[in-house]
């Protein structure tokens, strides 16, 4: 399921996201064919409900501005 862009964000640990946020950020990029599948995004995945992603897709897009500016 990878599809090319940007490399994986290994700076966004750096950022002012809370480490238990991270896993389901990183997996909100995977959905958007940004980065490739990890082990992180696949257990966020698995724990993560539809309507909790719903609801803070309009926060991670404001995150992936954030990072790719």
């Amino acid at each position: 399921m990878f599809r090319p862009g940007p490399p994986p964000l290994s700076t966004v640990a750096d950022g002012p996201i809370p480490r238990q946020e991270l896993d389901v950020y990183e997996c909100s990029f995977q959905f958007d064919g940004f980065i490739s599948s990890s082990k992180e995004c696949l257990t966020a995945k698995a724990r993560a409900s539809e309507s909790f992603m719903s609801y803070n897709w309009e926060s991670s897009n404001a995150k992936r501005k954030w990072l790719l500016r």
